[in-house]
């Protein structure tokens, strides 16, 4: 496991970066440059990332982009997405990549094509979903189901 990350060289130039913004407002950061909302944001796959209104600059982006490789994020995410063993505290893969794999991927894990395992649970709580909207999947008193609580309770953590 690596040090923490508020112990590298990289997160305190981030930290004395961030000092000397003590006093700039947005109000400001756009007077100064009318097109900062087209150099700070981006735009890809039907998605629009809009990163204007934060107090960032180039120095900020390229402290930020230093911070990562520090971190090896690139590695990281490449494990990821590899499958590999990056989740420690439960002994697995974090591949959440599955669960947006069409059907028809392939995307293996110690050796084993996760996909199918995959698309066979989100067609099930499908079909649960679909019996809890249409009534059919009735509550302890055999009324219709009105209200759920939902308890997130998996965590995949990445050390970086």
């Amino acid at each position: 496991m690596s040090a923490p990350l508020n112990t590298s060289s990289a997160w305190h130039e981030l930290q004395q970066h961030r000092q000397s913004w003590e006093g700039v407002t947005l109000r400001q950061l756009f007077h100064d440059d009318p097109q900062r909302a087209r150099h700070f944001s981006a735009e890809a796959c039907g998605l629009y990332l809009d990163y204007s209104k934060q107090l960032v600059n180039p120095e900020t982006l390229r402290l930020l982009m230093a911070l990562a490789r520090a971190r090896h994020l690139e590695e990281r995410r490449a494990a990821m997405f590899a499958g590999e063993l990056i989740n420690h505290t439960e002994g697995r893969a974090a591949f959440h990549a599955a669960l947006r794999a069409p059907k028809g991927s392939v995307m293996r894990t110690a050796g084993v094509d996760v996909v199918p395992e995959v698309h066979r649970v989100l067609e099930h709580m499908a079909a649960f979903t679909r019996s809890i909207h249409d009534g059919t999947w009735r509550g302890a008193t055999g009324q219709p189901i009105r209200k759920i609580v939902n308890i997130g309770i998996g965590l995949s953590l990445i050390h970086i």
